[in-house]
């Protein structure tokens, strides 16, 4: 019966928030600092410290439905081009002559 609740709910569009009660998409890096989070399905958490141990929480509405649809805290940086190949085999840059 469970699994038929949360297909109810896929269905209906509210997976992003029936998500967001299992915690965030992806979890922020240590290094990040801010005190709330919003993952890369737009659903917002707070950061909860308990002996020691950070967990982050689902942050609710007024209604106690999870907060989604925001724009994410983190984005994906685009990787940086390779670096050009140097050394013995590597290709000889040419030059078009017209």
């Amino acid at each position: 019966m469970r699994v038929w609740g949360l297909a109810a709910l896929t269905a209906l569009g509210l997976g992003a928030a029936a998500a967001a009660q299992e915690g965030p998409r992806e979890i922020p890096p240590p290094s990040y600092e801010g005190s709330s989070y919003v993952d890369s399905a737009g659903c917002a958490f707070v950061r909860a410290v308990v002996s020691g141990v950070v967990t982050w929480v689902p942050r609710l509405s007024a209604s106690r439905e999870p907060v989604c649809g925001l724009a994410p805290s983190l984005v994906a940086e685009a990787p940086a081009p390779p670096e050009p190949a140097t050394g013995p085999g590597a290709p000889i840059p040419t030059v078009a002559m017209t």
